[in-house]
């Protein structure tokens, strides 16, 4: 008995995405996995797969599925000898499937699901069929009129096959000379097709050098990985780098660590381009000395964030599938646990689509296999049927891993093809067994939601926003204008020039609303610094969305006076206060404050002595959705003399999409007359460094990003032109609504998408 269940967590509508599980449990065999899936003109998923029973009793399947969900076909079949699995699929633009089959089989149905040809091809040599002595994996691509079967494992043979005939065309396979080498697996990217496997390195005995080829063996590469036996499974190519995947075995009883590289250039000497590693040390089960981790294929998004899947074991010996999503810099964005209720779990392919919707296959140990529709924003923890889907972040240890390299000189490994001579295909007759999937099915509904969204307001006045359809709750983060710096004429007057005080940020989640409907969005100016006379800067403006009771950032202020200006305040779930501007030493310019942050205040400006430092926003906490936490404060520029005196630092502003690192303090000012002014705070958040450029003198323009305070003026009296210079401009405000699924400030899944 075969049963199909399918589980959705996305619901379908206007501007939804249904994303599912497929669970397909076959219990009248031993075993029913996945090997490849493919993708017809409509967007539907063809996965292929084997249902092993008693030897050679192998039923070969295939199930094509579409967007929502639902098994529109299926078909299978064993031919007279099977004794092998389906390895791979592809599919032409006539929606055509070709299936190639171990011992050398290769199978064709039409778009009307019939069978047009089932052959075994044979070489002449021993007049058996292809593949008997040992092929169990391999890669089928096609070509125009023209199939391509690369075997996997240490057959390495090339088969090609006239698609329309079924025949086989050429025939060779890889010599190595004296050299042991083996295939692990096999990408199709957009620079070609790669080979990707494993030879042996400096001892004859042991695999432990990766190697990437391409299919022609024209270019070679090899990495050495200091272990007694290794093996590359994946490569991808991703915004114009390559990604290799794999594993490495640490000890002789297989306990292994997953492993995946950033490629730049190849070479055959030094790093072979390495441009950063990575590896994934399974710490849950470090008591068990055949523990193992390992990663199977990999992928990319149209933002060139990378995606590895494979398997790694729970405290437990039962090995989980996992996913983790790295960012182009090697930085985990998020993981995922996989664990089938039946036992030991593996995701084994994955393809992102052009809609970065990711496809993955899911091998469970027995009869239990599964295919997955998910959201490439890993909002899919939960149970779906019997798989059970985890945060993974505390189950492995990610670190740098710098120790694949080239070892000596690059080791003699392959030595191009030999041709073998053909026999001729035969036809293999086959009967139709009872059909996997064909009874059983189940369809629940988990969740629904929208399609992931955004929509940022970052110049000052007041809109209208229109909540899309669908869309019943949004997120906000209000960002209030920087207080504006004095003028050193302020000095001349017998008060110092003091510097703006930071924007407050408030934030505030599941904030409802109709679709539809209008809504306001207020968008906050700087205060403008003062140019001249007494009349000091202006204070910073408010952001808000619908109201100032809803969600705020309350806008920084100026001072008017030898006092400190005080910074915005904000309204919402959390946030932090802008960091008060400081005021001026005699006639130098009085630092800005910084802007607020997710979970604390901007930094306060300082005077400080030539060189010291300012004071830095209130720590925040790395986040997913992009850096941030508040900005740092500017510092009082130099009193170096009465000739010239520096201007005041801006303070640092502060990003908008989601928490993480706080800005640090700004430099003090130096005694140098043409660079006396007090450093810009550093922006958290995302946000930029306050402006710090120019004379010493001279006031400082705000160059932070969102809600930094400007800094104060500085002077040149004693000699002509006899200066008092402007205080700078606060930095602007800004609103950003956001919605989705879990996206929830400070930073889940707050970044742009």
């Amino acid at each position: 008995m075969t049963t199909i269940q399918q589980v959705f967590f996305l619901d379908g509508g206007p501007g939804q995405i249904q994303y599912w599980f497929n669970e397909l449990t076959n219990t009248n065999d031993n075993e029913y996995s996945l090997s490849d899936h493919a993708f017809d003109s409509l967007g539907n998923i063809v996965v292929a797969g084997t249902s092993i029973g008693t030897w050679p009793d192998n039923k070969h399947f295939w199930h094509k599925i579409g967007k929502n969900g639902d098994i529109l076909v299926t078909r299978s079949f064993n031919d007279s000898n099977s004794g092998s699995d389906v390895t791979d699929i592809a599919i032409d633009s006539s929606n055509n499937i070709y299936a190639a089959i171990g011992n050398g089989r290769f199978v064709k149905w039409d778009s009307s699901y019939n069978i047009v040809y089932s052959k075994r091809n044979t070489w002449s040599s021993s007049n058996q069929p292809y593949g008997d002595s040992g092929v169990g994996y391999g890669s089928l691509t096609r070509s125009g009129s023209i199939l391509t079967y690369y075997s996997l494992g240490s057959s390495r043979r090339v088969l090609q096959v006239d698609a329309t005939t079924g025949e086989t065309t050429y025939a060779t396979t890889a010599s190595a000379g004296n050299t042991f080498f083996g295939v692990g697996g096999f990408g199709k990217t957009s620079q070609g097709n790669f080979l990707c496997g494993y030879v042996n390195g400096p001892s004859s005995n042991n695999n432990n050098y990766w190697m990437v080829a391409t299919t022609s063996l024209s270019q070679q590469f090899c990495f050495y990985s200091g272990s007694t036996a290794a093996i590359c499974r994946g490569i991808d190519y991703i915004n114009g780098n390559y990604y290799i995947v794999g594993m490495r075995q640490t000890d002789n009883s297989f306990a292994g660590d997953a492993l995946i590289y950033k490629l730049g250039s190849y070479s055959n000497s030094g790093n072979q381009g390495i441009l950063w590693a990575r590896r994934i040390r399974n710490i849950q089960n470090t008591s068990n000395g055949s523990y193992q981790s390992q990663f199977y294929d990999v992928a990319g998004d149209s933002e060139g964030n990378i995606y590895a899947v494979g398997h790694s074991p729970e405290p437990s010996t039962v090995q989980g599938g996992i996913i983790i999503k790295f960012n182009s810099s090697g930085t985990v964005i998020w993981s995922r646990f996989i664990k089938h209720s039946s036992g030991s779990t593996y995701v084994t392919k994955i393809t992102i689509d052009s809609n970065d919707t990711m496809w993955v296959n899911i091998h469970v140990a027995g009869n239990v296999c599964g295919v997955a529709k998910l959201p490439t924003t890993g909002l899919f923890t939960g149970t779906y049927c019997g798989f059970t889907v985890t945060d993974w972040s505390s189950g492995f240890t990610n670190d740098s891993f710098n120790h694949i390299q080239q070892n000596g000189s690059t080791p003699n490994i392959l030595g191009g093809y030999s041709t073998l001579t053909l026999g001729s295909p035969v036809t293999v007759s086959y009967t139709e067994p009872t059909v996997p999937g064909s009874s059983g099915q189940c369809k629940s509904m988990v969740a629904s939601t929208t399609d992931p969204g955004q929509e940022s307001f970052t110049t000052p006045g007041t809109y209208q926003w229109i909540a899309p359809a669908g869309i019943t709750k949004v997120s906000v983060v209000a960002v209030g204008g920087g207080g504006g710096g004095q003028s050193s004429a302020q000095a001349s007057n017998g008060v110092s020039s003091c510097g703006g005080a930071g924007g407050g940020l408030g934030w505030k989640n599941n904030i409802p609303v109709t679709p539809g409907q209008s809504y306001t969005v207020v968008v906050g100016a700087g205060g403008d610094g003062q140019s001249s006379g007494s009349g000091g800067g202006k204070n910073g403006a408010t952001s808000y969305f619908i109201d100032q009771s809803t969600v705020a950032g309350g806008g920084g202020n100026s001072a008017t006076s030898s006092s400190s200006s005080n910074g915005g305040g904000f309204t919402g779930d959390g946030g932090g206060n802008g960091g008060k501007g400081n005021i001026g030493a005699g006639y130098a310019g009085g630092g800005g404050g910084g802007a607020g942050g997710y979970s604390g205040d901007g930094g306060d400006a300082v005077q400080s002595s030539p060189n010291g430092n300012g004071n830095p926003g209130t720590p925040g906490n790395d986040g997913q959705g992009g850096a941030g936490g508040s900005g740092g404060g500017g510092v009082t520029g130099n009193n170096a003399s009465f000739d010239a005196c520096g201007a005041g630092g801006g303070g640092g502003g502060v990003g908008i999409l989601g928490e993480g690192a706080s800005g640090a303090g700004g430099e003090g000012g130096r005694t140098d007359v043409s660079t006396g002014y007090g450093s810009g705070g550093n922006g958290g958040s995302g946000g930029q460094v306050g402006t710090s450029v120019g004379l010493g003198y001279q006031g400082q323009r705000v160059g932070a990003t969102y809600g930094a305070g400007g800094g104060g003026g500085g002077s040149q009296f004693s000699a002509p032109p006899y200066h008092a210079y402007n205080g700078a401009d606060g930095g602007h405000g800004a609103v950003r609504i956001i919605w989705g699924a879990g996206r929830l400030f400070p930073s889940t899944n707050t970044g742009d998408v």
